[in-house]
């Protein structure tokens, strides 16, 4: 008799599991014994593990940059992976330092723009994302270049950022489109024939380079000054 009631017994137990699970997937409580204002609560409390991530972008394209710093970083500052938001950091520097949104020519304020230390910073960090081979960022130097205010004097340089951003692998992947293919007129009018063709041999011989932070040293084990 027990071998016949034995298949009824696993269905009931496999049963009762899977309503288990649909409730937790549907965040009902499992336990009815447990207030139903707690779930209540918790579900008013819950905060996205992902959203200390985005607010920083959200900030910037907000134009709420001095925010935005803030939140973007402590991003930044992790390396490797975290390009979009170094890009991003550079960006908001450079705004906080004076830099038109869309400069189209030679800003008549670059010695100004170059000596402000936002300035200086945002170009490093948007260096260091356009250097991991972020094609964002390879523009946006491109744009600086085109502005007066790249972050070299030698037109090789911004020669091998066209290149650079023309055959970028992760642009051609995802058909990212240029919307102001002015400015890469303009940025290639910069070039006589010479310098475009020297930019081409150094971007040939360009690897992807990724910034890490310093280590910090440990004080485990130090006796105290």
């Amino acid at each position: 008799m027990l071998r016949a009631f034995a298949p009824a017994v696993a269905l009931g137990l496999t049963l009762s599991c899977l309503v288990a699970l649909q409730a937790g997937a549907q965040g009902l409580p499992n336990d009815p014994r447990r207030p139903g204002y707690l779930e209540v609560r918790e579900r008013a409390n819950y905060r996205d593990p992902n959203e200390f991530y985005w607010e920083g972008f959200r900030l910037k394209n907000d134009g709420e940059c001095d925010g935005a710093i803030d939140r973007l970083k402590p991003l930044a500052t992790r390396g490797r992976g975290f390009e979009q938001a170094q890009l991003a950091l550079g960006i908001c520097q450079l705004r906080l330092a004076g830099m038109p949104q869309n400069a189209a020519t030679a800003l008549p304020n670059a010695e100004k723009l170059r000596a402000d230390p936002d300035f200086t910073q945002g170009v490093t960090w948007i260096e260091r994302a356009a250097e991991a081979g972020t094609f964002e960022a390879q523009r946006t130097l491109i744009a600086l270049y085109v502005a007066g205010v790249g972050p070299s004097e030698d037109p090789v340089d911004l020669g091998s950022w066209l290149h650079l951003y023309d055959v970028n692998p992760m642009r051609l992947s995802l058909g990212a489109q240029e919307n102001d293919t002015e400015l890469l007129n303009r940025a290639r009018a910069m070039l006589s024939d010479r310098q475009e063709l020297l930019g081409r041999a150094r971007a040939r011989q360009w690897v992807p380079s990724f910034w890490t932070p310093a280590p910090v040293a440990s004080t485990i084990g130090k006796p105290e000054e």
